[in-house]
């Protein structure tokens, strides 16, 4: 069950990516109208001031509305430099990212990622105590060679932190750093001689096999599948929309940027309805095989005829078929 709830998963996954994709090249180049770079001029000349006057967090908020009104690449920077101001390094770092694939011909691309390894690499700050002072720290299976109560440096990332002492047992915690963040974790260690005994469980073995509730049911995989089935659906249904507005502009206006994009919004319009079918041909799967249990179906003998339900796949698509026994 877990197999079939994953690979559902994933099927939702690439329909929402295929959204996703098939509009980031409309976004990326749209030509802003002339109404627009002037809101856009004057959205980064207030932030220009907000910043000169230590408004960092209100500049980012206007240098951000300049880029959503004129997508500009040199603005990322000045967006970059008030996240920077306000210690948010990992996102600032993302932003640099972007400034480089939206300008891959910059001048300044070497300085640029020289600035993204810095902001990944600065170094977060981990206070770590426990109720019972001088207990050892150790980090990711080390021994830090420090006690408890401590402040430790540490590189950004995820880590493992646990403490030891004699006579007591050991405690251990995972915590996620932010480049140069600031954290603190606690342990509450307990004696050894006051930690719980554990009980292995008593297996009870039945006299006879007991029949379980028979009767196919709705259960989460046919659910999950029916879910991921609508998504698809109304992906591509939305992409199929796209792919009409994007014809009726190649007719207005026949551009090669009009055509191509009209073919990525069909393709992606078809990828959905092709996760859509085998979506419901899991769900139908799923609802057919969710029959008697085991200990029903030895309890009670055989029918006389019975249905046989499986998917069938072929080059023109995907189905159901069924054949009966008598």
């Amino acid at each position: 069950m877990r197999l079939i709830l994953n690979f559902l998963l994933t099927l939702l996954r690439v329909a929402l990516c295929m959204l996703a994709l098939a509009q980031i090249p409309a976004l990326a180049h749209a030509t802003p109208s002339s109404q627009q770079r002037a809101l856009a001029r004057e959205l980064y000349t207030k932030g220009q001031q907000l910043f000169r006057e230590g408004n960092y967090r209100e500049a980012q908020h206007s240098f951000e509305e300049a880029y959503r009104v004129a997508p500009t690449p040199i603005v990322l920077l000045s967006v970059a430099e008030c996240q920077v101001r306000t210690e948010q390094y990992e996102a600032a770092a993302g932003t640099l990212e972007i400034y480089l694939r939206e300008k891959p011909d910059a001048k300044d691309r070497a300085e640029v990622k020289t600035q993204i390894d810095t902001l990944r690499n600065k170094p977060a700050f981990l206070t770590v105590s426990s109720n019972i002072a001088g207990a050892d720290i150790w980090v990711d299976g080390k021994d830090t060679g420090m006690s408890t109560p401590a402040d430790l440096s540490l590189a950004p990332g995820v880590h493992n932190v646990s403490v030891s002492r004699d006579g007591y047992v050991r405690s251990e915690q995972s915590v996620r750093l932010a480049p140069a963040g600031r954290d603190t974790i606690r342990f509450t260690m307990m004696p050894e001689a006051q930690a719980p005994v554990t009980v292995a469980p008593t297996t009870v073995v039945p006299d006879a096999p007991v029949a379980e509730e028979s009767g196919r049911h709705f259960g989460p995989g046919f659910w999950a599948a029916t879910g991921v089935g609508i998504a698809a659906v109304a992906a591509g249904a939305t992409l199929g929309v796209l792919a009409l507005k994007q014809e009726k502009d190649f007719k207005d206006d026949p551009t090669t940027k009009s055509a191509d994009q009209g073919e990525r919004f069909a393709l992606f319009a078809d990828i959905s309805y092709g996760v859509a079918g085998a979506a419901a041909v899991t769900a139908i799967v799923l609802y057919f095989t969710s029959g008697k249990s085991k200990g029903a179906e030895e309890a009670a003998p055989p029918p006389a005829q019975a249905w046989r339900v499986a998917p069938a796949l072929g080059r023109d698509g995907a189905g159901v078929a069924a054949s009966a026994a008598f």
